[in-house]
């Protein structure tokens, strides 16, 4: 994955994401969160996920 698309101040744990890096890092570009309703951390998501193969 480039590493030119890392975004600064993005914590990525999820290690089965296409756009997760070393580090915790995420070079998606940008990111899309979404939970509309949400009223805490557990109810929002990323809708940049992409499945790693």
């Amino acid at each position: 994955m480039e590493q030119n698309n890392k975004i600064e101040g993005i914590v990525c744990h999820v290690e089965t994401c296409e756009y997760h890096a070393k580090d915790d890092r995420c070079v998606a570009g940008h990111i899309s969160v979404g939970g509309c309703h949400a009223c805490d951390c557990t109810q929002t998501c990323c809708n940049t996920f992409k499945q790693k193969l």
